[in-house]
């Protein structure tokens, strides 16, 4: 397969920026998916047990998986799209 060419690389770049501009707000309204791992995440901060609430979707995530998102948890204070 052949390498793009700058130009191509460029038009590439641009989509994926549209198209992170129009699904990010979107994904941020949408549902609590994200939040809920980013209250976990909270949860480590404040030095609480993590699995006494149950998760309101899906399966609880490891505390490993956890400590990854603590830097997004950090930032969804000031703004949950750039988290």
């Amino acid at each position: 397969m052949a390498a793009l060419s700058r130009r191509a690389q460029l038009a590439f770049a641009a989509g994926f920026v549209l198209y992170a501009c129009i699904v990010i707000p979107l994904g941020v309204r949408k549902g609590d998916d994200v939040q809920t791992e980013i209250t976990q995440a909270h949860r480590i901060l404040d030095g609480l047990t993590l699995y006494d609430t149950p998760q309101t979707q899906g399966v609880w995530w490891t505390p490993f998986a956890l400590l990854l998102v603590l830097p997004a948890a950090l930032l969804a204070d000031w703004s949950l799209a750039l988290a």
